[in-house]
């Protein structure tokens, strides 16, 4: 049976031994007590429950009850039964597992707090999740596991492990972060999950100054989803529809080896991507979503279409080599509602870079014409679809010069014992201009059948890499 713990008000309870124990919130326990504002009133520290239980089953005429936990370590919370909508809970420098369904809780605050197997909330106002040089004495956190762990791999395991937060269905939620991360005692590695129920009428999740080394965001939002300055290593956004505004800004990988962004089934229009760096990451799905009306500005992406081949469009972004049937025309499409964003934020350069990409996605599809791949395949090595000048200038010369070559041998002027005649640099400039007399070098006699077919080649193949070059040149007037 559980120890029955009372509701002291205004009361430090302090180290409380190893065991099940339940705390029942009750109208008696403050029916002599006066209402302090500002003031904490439950407060408990350095204790040690094995598993708590908190419940509430009537409506505390009293104000705000705060319940507060400082540096105590609680290896099960349970809480199922919250009827008063008055009470908060907040945890400082804890060690705390919990499984947390209370619509009616005010707040839910973890400050500087460590879980080993992970903390569970359904239902709640909001929950506060944040790291922060205020309320952290380091001296304190070491001695409350030097009291409870009795060697160091027992505390190694704790103070290293994943730390794992999953939300369903709460109002508001705010994770943060002012602690230079290398100055924790700990590593932290934040798993956060997060899911919205559009009955719940959800105001606000900020994420903002701290490293994730996941990120999972789920079902219909109402309110504001802003994710700002966080480095976030695998990236889940899955059955995901807002209808508030979202924003992510200054996103990049934290640096770990799984670097993944997987975007499945949702609906992305309208949502704001500002300085994400999508080139960091190992592998990117966009799988059955919608973005062709996303906002992407200061995004950096990959240079050259091997380098895109980290964006897929796959069901499941952990098994890259499961594809769909249609996976070449499922990524063709992902690049052309890239294309598109990018271009509805005027965003020129890297718009152009996708409508590369697009076109050497369409070329890999199965059962294209092959005319048309031979186009493709043309202009990708002619001027990368308008977007290489310098390609354009290498084709010009590599295929110019030996068709003229080929020309001076057909009319005897190359390839023969005579010595070389230097004016025929020269007339070079005269060959590739594509207006020139057939007997600008040599009398109409002089000529025959392969001096014409090479004249005639060379102005068709110098005439294609001029407007290959003029194409590639003006590639920021298109509209």
């Amino acid at each position: 049976m559980p120890s029955l713990l009372r509701a002291n008000p205004y009361q430090t309870i302090r180290n409380i031994e190893p065991g099940p124990a339940l705390l029942s919130v009750r109208n008696e326990d403050f029916s002599a007590t006066t209402y302090k504002e500002g003031t904490t009133t439950l407060n408990y520290s350095r204790c040690r429950f094995i598993q708590l239980t908190i419940e509430n089953i009537e409506d505390i005429e009293f104000g705000t009850i705060h319940m507060a936990f400082f540096n105590c370590i609680i290896d099960g919370l349970v809480i199922e039964k919250i009827k008063s909508k008055n009470l908060t809970l907040s945890f400082f420098s804890c060690v705390v597992n919990a499984r947390i369904s209370g619509e009616n809780l005010l707040d839910i605050t973890f400050n500087n707090c460590v879980t080993t197997s992970g903390v569970f909330i359904n239902g709640a106002q909001k929950v506060n999740i944040k790291y922060t040089n205020e309320n952290f004495n380091e001296g304190e956190w070491k001695s409350m596991f030097i009291q409870y762990y009795f060697n160091n791999t027992e505390i190694k395991d704790v103070i290293e492990s994943i730390q794992r937060y999953s939300i369903d269905k709460t109002t508001e939620i705010i994770c943060s972060s002012n602690f230079e991360t290398e100055k924790l005692p700990w590593d932290l590695k934040v798993i956060l999950s997060i899911s919205y129920d559009s009955e719940i009428h959800d105001r606000l999740t900020f994420i903002t100054d701290i490293p994730l080394q996941s990120l999972s965001l789920r079902g219909s939002s109402n309110g504001k989803i802003l994710v700002d300055n966080t480095k976030i290593d695998e990236w889940y956004i899955s059955d995901f529809e807002p209808k508030g505004e979202v924003a992510f800004y200054d996103i990049e990988p934290v640096g770990g080896a799984s670097k993944k962004i997987g975007i499945h089934s949702s609906n992305l229009d309208h949502v704001k991507f500002d300085r994400v760096i999508f080139e960091s990451y190992n592998a990117i799905s966009f799988f059955r979503t919608r973005f062709s009306k996303a906002i992407f500005t200061s995004c950096d992406f990959p240079d050259n279409y091997n380098a895109f081949s980290r964006f897929m469009n796959l069901p499941n972004v952990h098994y890259a080599e499961q594809r769909p049937k249609n996976y070449e025309k499922r990524q063709y499409e992902m690049f052309l509602q890239l294309k598109k964003a990018l271009e509805e934020t005027g965003n020129v350069y890297e718009a152009q870079k996708l409508h590369a990409i697009s076109h050497e996605a369409l070329k890999n599809i199965q059962g294209l014409h092959s005319w048309d791949k031979a186009i493709l395949w043309i202009n990708s090595f002619s001027n990368d679809h308008g977007l290489s000048i310098k390609r354009a200038i290498k084709g010009f010369f590599m295929f110019s010069i030996p068709i003229y070559s080929m020309y001076l041998w057909s009319i005897g002027r190359l390839f023969t014992s005579n010595p070389l005649d230097w004016n025929l640099i020269g007339y070079y400039f005269s060959f590739v201009d594509i207006t020139h007399r057939n007997d600008f070098l040599a009398a109409k006699d002089e000529l025959n059948g392969w001096s014409a077919f090479f004249d005639w080649t060379g102005k068709i193949v110098v005439g294609f890499f001029i407007y290959q070059f003029i194409a590639a040149f003006r590639k920021y007037g298109r509209k």
